[in-house]
């Protein structure tokens, strides 16, 4: 993992990103070579820096907008193909909005058609070639947990889809003194130290997922796990960093006191605030064709309002108005109280 402006990101997923960037990139010049072939094609494409940054930056939005880079990447090998042909599509469609506007930028359609279709290529061969690596990555990341709670369950879900895809495997758990509510074929209950455990299964990293440590968490077996070069981390430390969640239910208080997301200053505010007015802009701009058929076909259907709208709390305990587009019936909670949607809503 490698964090960026206190978010984790996994290593692996940015190999992935650099990887499609120059998959992307050397595609528009391999399909302009095949439409216009030899000289012409490298002719054609004397000088396309500005031609090549504005279809990676174009197709890596499309595909990061519809969920290509997620942290939990849910599908096999073959799941991305539907995705990757909707977003290459989707990008064809804004560079044929794009074309009378920058024409200087663009391609023509029918070599885009072919960029596009080296670039689908390309992509689809990335994505096989890095879910081969992260899977064997997955294997060699072993994990054991300190905790047989409700925590210690909550790290198992992960390992069974309760997160998405693993990226470790969890060699066992040790007891703490506290109810057991793991898989018990995984409980470690011999007489050996956490540094022993360690050791012989070759832990790369210990997660503390019990809830008391005041009286039962073996701090000197911990120590000798560092000293070991044997990463040691709190639970809901790891939870954030495998799930990109807080886990609610593993909070401390000790946590939240020492956390550093609560780092504030004019400057990032000010930066935070600019980008993203400005990228909201780009996206109701990009989104507006959408919501306006949205909006149509929400009327049609029974009549109602349009948008759904609700009270918030925002930053400083300031309440604000949020507009969703309906999709219950009017009135669904016509006593104001928040509950579970029923059957026909």
């Amino acid at each position: 993992m490698i964090r960026i402006f206190r978010h984790y990101l996994p290593k692996s997923l940015l190999i992935l990103g650099l990887s499609e960037i120059l998959v992307l990139w050397g595609a528009l010049y391999l399909g302009a070579q095949v439409r216009y072939g030899g000289i012409a094609g490298r002719a054609h494409l004397a000088a396309t820096s500005g031609k090549a940054l504005l279809f990676v930056l174009v197709m890596l939005t499309v595909m990061t907008a519809l969920g290509l880079y997620q942290r939990e990447l849910k599908e096999g090998q073959w799941g991305y193909f539907p995705r990757l042909v909707v977003s290459l599509s989707l990008g064809f469609l804004v560079f044929c909005v794009l074309l009378p506007v920058l024409p200087s930028l663009v391609l023509p359609p029918a070599v885009l058609a072919s960029v596009v279709l080296v670039a689908l290529c390309g992509t689809m061969l990335t994505r096989i070639f890095y879910l081969a690596v992260a899977n064997h990555t997955a294997i060699s990341r072993q994990v054991l947990v300190l905790g047989t709670g409700r925590r210690a369950r909550a790290v198992h879900a992960l390992v069974q889809g309760g997160g998405g895809r693993p990226g470790f495997q969890i060699v066992g758990f040790v007891p703490c003194g506290e109810r057991e509510e793991t898989d018990g074929a995984l409980v470690l209950r011999g007489g050996q130290s956490i540094a022993a455990i360690a050791r012989n299964n070759r832990v790369t990293e210990i997660v503390v997922g019990s809830r008391d440590r005041r009286l039962v968490l073996p701090v000197n077996e911990l120590l000798e796990c560092k000293l070991a070069g044997i990463r040691v981390m709190d639970v809901t430390t790891f939870f954030e960093r495998e799930s990109g969640r807080i886990e609610l239910e593993s909070l401390n208080t000790s946590w939240l006191v020492f956390a550093d997301g609560f780092e504030q200053g004019l400057l990032k505010a000010r930066i935070k605030r600019a980008f993203d007015v400005t990228m909201s802009t780009l996206l109701l701009l990009l989104c507006a064709p959408l919501m306006v058929i949205t909006a149509t076909l929400i009327k049609l259907e029974d009549g109602g309002p349009v948008f759904y709208r609700q009270d918030r709390v925002g930053q400083g305990g300031r309440i604000f108005s949020l507009l969703k587009f309906r999709s219950m019936r009017v009135n669904a909670e016509k006593d104001g109280t928040p509950q579970w949607a029923r059957q026909n809503e």
